[in-house]
């Protein structure tokens, strides 16, 4: 299943980039106004919850895949948004990697709901995945973006 999930999300993503279906005009038409006043921090905010949330609740390599050339694409229209692009894209795979609170986020997230002699309890388990995407987040946002301004890329 797994294989054929990410072969749609690559057919996906390889027509979200592409020219010919018109796709990206349209994101950038719609995107352009709602985030052309924002800055990089708030827009880095907001696309890697945005990524965090649809990754619970879909595979986290095909929220990747998906995700990233609309993200690029975006960020091209947008010009330069105050943020370096590696930096976005780092932050959204460690959102897309978070993906444990529900056994659809990845093989991890499975094998975690999965196995009931680890964690005998299903609300703890749901309790201390959630914790761990909170920390996870203020790791991203409080030490990752301002790390990035002082690290070379």
């Amino acid at each position: 299943n797994l294989i054929f999930l990410l072969a749609s999300a690559l057919t996906l993503a390889d027509a979200f980039s592409g020219e010919a279906t018109g796709i990206q005009s349209f994101i950038v038409e719609y995107a352009q106004p709602v985030l052309q006043n924002t800055s990089g921090i708030a827009f880095i905010v907001v696309c890697v919850l945005i990524v965090t949330v649809v990754t619970q609740v879909c595979n986290n390599a095909a929220t990747a895949t998906i995700f990233t050339p609309i993200i690029l694409v975006i960020m091209a229209a947008l010009g330069d948004v105050g943020v370096k692009t590696q930096v976005i894209m780092l932050m959204l795979i460690q959102g897309c990697a978070v993906a444990t609170l529900l056994p659809s986020g990845g093989a991890s997230a499975a094998l975690l709901h999965g196995n009931k002699t680890w964690m005998t309890s299903t609300p703890l388990l749901y309790a201390l995945c959630a914790l761990m995407l909170v920390i996870n987040l203020f790791t991203l946002f409080v030490i990752g973006i301002p790390l990035s301004n002082v690290l070379p890329m």
